[in-house]
């Protein structure tokens, strides 16, 4: 018989990049990144700010807007194993959080990796 066993709070899952390079093609990259599962009442308050319309906000909503996002984000990783383009450790601090989201590649594998997390996805190999 199967045993009802409570999912992990923390786990460490694959982000997948797609870059964009010189020649119209992809790099793909990967790190990994241990995220924080959030509860469903969590959930739904990411859901509800994700679905706000903001192209009838200000330009001050706006950022206020993807701040408060942001900080969702980062509330919920608790760590990485990214490296700098010269192979050293990128330390996970507020700073390199922010400096890696500038990077739209990087936003949305992360926004991506952090679903799946969610929802129990399976990372693909």
């Amino acid at each position: 018989m199967a045993k009802f066993r409570q999912p992990k709070n923390t786990i460490w899952w694959p982000v997948r990049v797609r870059l964009l390079d010189d020649n119209g093609t992809f790099d793909k990259d990967e790190f990994s990144a241990k995220f924080r599962r959030i509860s469903k009442a969590e959930r739904d308050v990411f859901t509800a700010a994700s679905e706000e319309d903001i192209s009838e906000m200000t330009s001050a909503e706006q950022k206020d807007y993807v701040k408060k996002f942001h900080d969702r984000i980062f509330a919920n990783i608790l760590d990485w194993k990214l490296e700098n383009e010269d192979g050293s450790a990128l330390e996970f601090n507020r700073e390199n959080f922010e400096m890696v989201l500038d990077v739209p590649e990087y936003k949305n594998a992360i926004i991506s990796a952090f679903n799946a997390v969610q929802s129990g996805g399976a990372a693909k190999n």
